[in-house]
């Protein structure tokens, strides 16, 4: 039985975390290559979308996901992300195909 994809993710410097809300699958994923700094928990783009598609290409060859508007909630994040990896994450997320992308701390 298919189900829309919804996922909670969490990020840590150079580390994402995927959990899927149906199932509970969990994956914690290690930047290959940094995409943290001391000044940013988001400091390289590329890096951490290629991060996060690792995770998110982990929970997804499961299978049984409809990929109609899937949606994703941010957070927690380590340290809180600033406006500047707000957006980026929102980028990142819309660009990896997210229409619903919401934030623990609204």
């Amino acid at each position: 039985m298919l189900g829309r994809l919804a996922v909670d993710v969490a990020i840590y410097r150079d580390r994402v975390q995927v959990t899927e809300r149906k199932s509970g699958l969990f994956v914690d994923q290690r930047a290959d290559l940094p995409f943290s700094t001391e000044e940013r928990l988001i400091a390289d783009a590329a890096r951490f979308e290629h991060a996060l598609s690792h995770a998110l290409r982990q929970i997804l060859k499961n299978g049984g996901y409809m990929l109609y508007k899937p949606s994703a909630l941010v957070g927690p994040t380590d340290p809180p992300l600033s406006p500047e990896d707000r957006d980026l994450v929102c980028k990142v997320l819309r660009d990896t195909g997210f229409r619903e992308i919401e934030f623990q701390d609204d």
